[in-house]
């Protein structure tokens, strides 16, 4: 059974029972009124019957009392203090004393036995009045007959209203089933057009799967590029140590300058591919967005201090550190945060032959880092593409440098992941400055 019967059986169901609740109350309430009416009647007439002004107790004066009162459903008894019966009257083909307690055992009769002390009387002792219940069982038959009517029509339109309910609350869903099914079939990721009120449930779904069509499309593009520049980046070194190999199989047995060279190259570039394939794991692991970063207080001074001794070892050459005496303190992976400074270190000390200045200060709420070199800069048109994946701004820097391309991407990612920023301000031959926003540790 689809959603749209279940919504339409259900609001039938919900109905019929708010409508039969009523229904019964409207019932029991006008029952009750008819009974204490036929009640009220039966003691205001035997209260007639024993005043001093009624005709005396024989079937003649009993049927001319009746007659004034254009009662066709009464009927009366009189007995004396023996129980004798003095007198009735009424029509006798209604019922006689006799059925008098089955018929109102089985609710078909209201009746009620009244003392006449004090009448002209002497010798009446008990009146007996009857009432039959006849038309009242009518009135209650034909309510019920209207009560079912009316809850059939209230069903049929509580069925008419649920498919409408369904129809309005299921559009938006149908047309999303068929966005994803549509998706599915031709690898797209198309939106669905957002309605209804702002904040409903309707347009948060809607907001909520554009959303996720937009992060997966991003994801997606972002793999094929991966895949896309991977291929490429490999291909150069494959290319080359295929080559070398060749030369190596035709000409290195018997020259030994030929063997050297190609068992250097292949070396070389083996080297260099395994960096590569490190490097975009990496890249990979950070840009994981399912995987949580454990963070804990970093003193960058610290880190900045240990990260560049480390460089200076490296590359021979000093690092200028401008640190405030006491501890700065960010949230964040040690292990990230070490990587990320060795990346812009390294990059400044590669590119540059003068000495690299490190500072780190405190701003409100926020840790600023900043890596400044002397370097030969980068142009103005291509300093905001150096943070994607092999941006290389001298393509044939890469193998004199030994660079993979993946660095500042790397560097992007891992600030990124701290809820920080990263920007870059370059001046050809001039030098490049790197500033690194992170949010402090209170």
């Amino acid at each position: 059974m689809n959603l749209r019967t279940r919504i339409m059986l259900l609001s039938v169901l919900i109905s019929g029972l708010i409508f039969t609740a009523a229904g019964s109350g409207v019932y029991i309430i006008y029952k009750e009124s008819l009974l204490n009416r036929a009640e009220n009647a039966l003691e205001t007439k035997a209260g007639l019957i024993s005043d001093n002004e009624t005709p005396a107790f024989t079937k003649g004066g009993l049927e001319e009392w009746l007659e004034q009162f254009e009662e066709d459903d009464w009927r009366l008894w009189v007995f004396d203090e023996e129980d004798r019966l003095l007198a009735e009257a009424g029509e006798e083909d209604e019922f006689s004393y006799a059925q008098l307690r089955s018929l109102a055992a089985d609710g078909e009769l209201l009746t009620g036995a009244f003392s006449l002390d004090g009448t002209p009387d002497a010798s009446a002792e008990t009146l007996v009045l009857a009432y039959s219940l006849e038309e009242t069982e009518e009135e209650l038959q034909l309510l019920l007959g209207i009560l079912g009517g009316a809850l059939l029509a209230v069903m049929i339109l509580a069925a008419a209203g649920g498919r409408f309910l369904a129809f309005t609350i299921l559009k938006p869903i149908s047309r999303l089933i068929q966005t994803m099914e549509h998706n599915e079939k031709r690898d797209t990721f198309e939106r669905i057009a957002v309605s209804g009120s702002p904040g409903d449930e309707l347009q948060r779904m809607a907001v909520t799967f554009n959303s996720m069509m937009s992060k997966m499309e991003a994801n997606f593009e972002r793999q094929k590029s991966f895949v896309s520049d991977a291929s490429h980046e490999l291909k150069t070194p494959i290319t080359v140590i295929e080559s070398y190999a060749a030369l190596l199989g035709r000409w290195g047995g018997e020259d030994k300058e030929v063997r050297e060279e190609a068992v250097g190259t292949i070396r070389s570039e083996t080297k260099r591919m395994k960096a590569m394939v490190h490097a975009l794991l990496e890249l990979a692991s950070l840009q994981d967005s399912g995987q949580e970063l454990v963070k804990e207080p970093v003193d960058l001074t610290e880190a900045v201090r240990n990260a560049a001794k480390e460089m200076e070892a490296v590359y021979h050459r000093p690092v200028g550190l401008d640190l405030p005496d006491a501890p700065v303190v960010a949230e964040g992976n040690p292990e990230n945060i070490r990587q990320l400074l060795v990346i812009l270190l390294d990059n400044a000390l590669k590119y540059s032959g003068t000495t690299v200045q490190a500072a780190v200060k405190e701003e409100k709420n926020y840790v600023i880092l900043t890596i400044a070199d002397e370097g030969i800069g980068i142009p103005e048109e291509e300093q905001d593409l150096v943070f994607e994946r092999f941006y290389r701004v001298d393509k044939s820097r890469q193998r004199q440098t030994g660079g993979t391309g993946l660095g500042l991407a790397i560097a992007k990612s891992i600030v990124g992941q701290h809820g920080g920023q990263i920007t870059l301000k370059s001046k050809e031959n001039e030098g490049t400055t790197v500033t690194v926003t992170l949010p402090r540790k209170f």
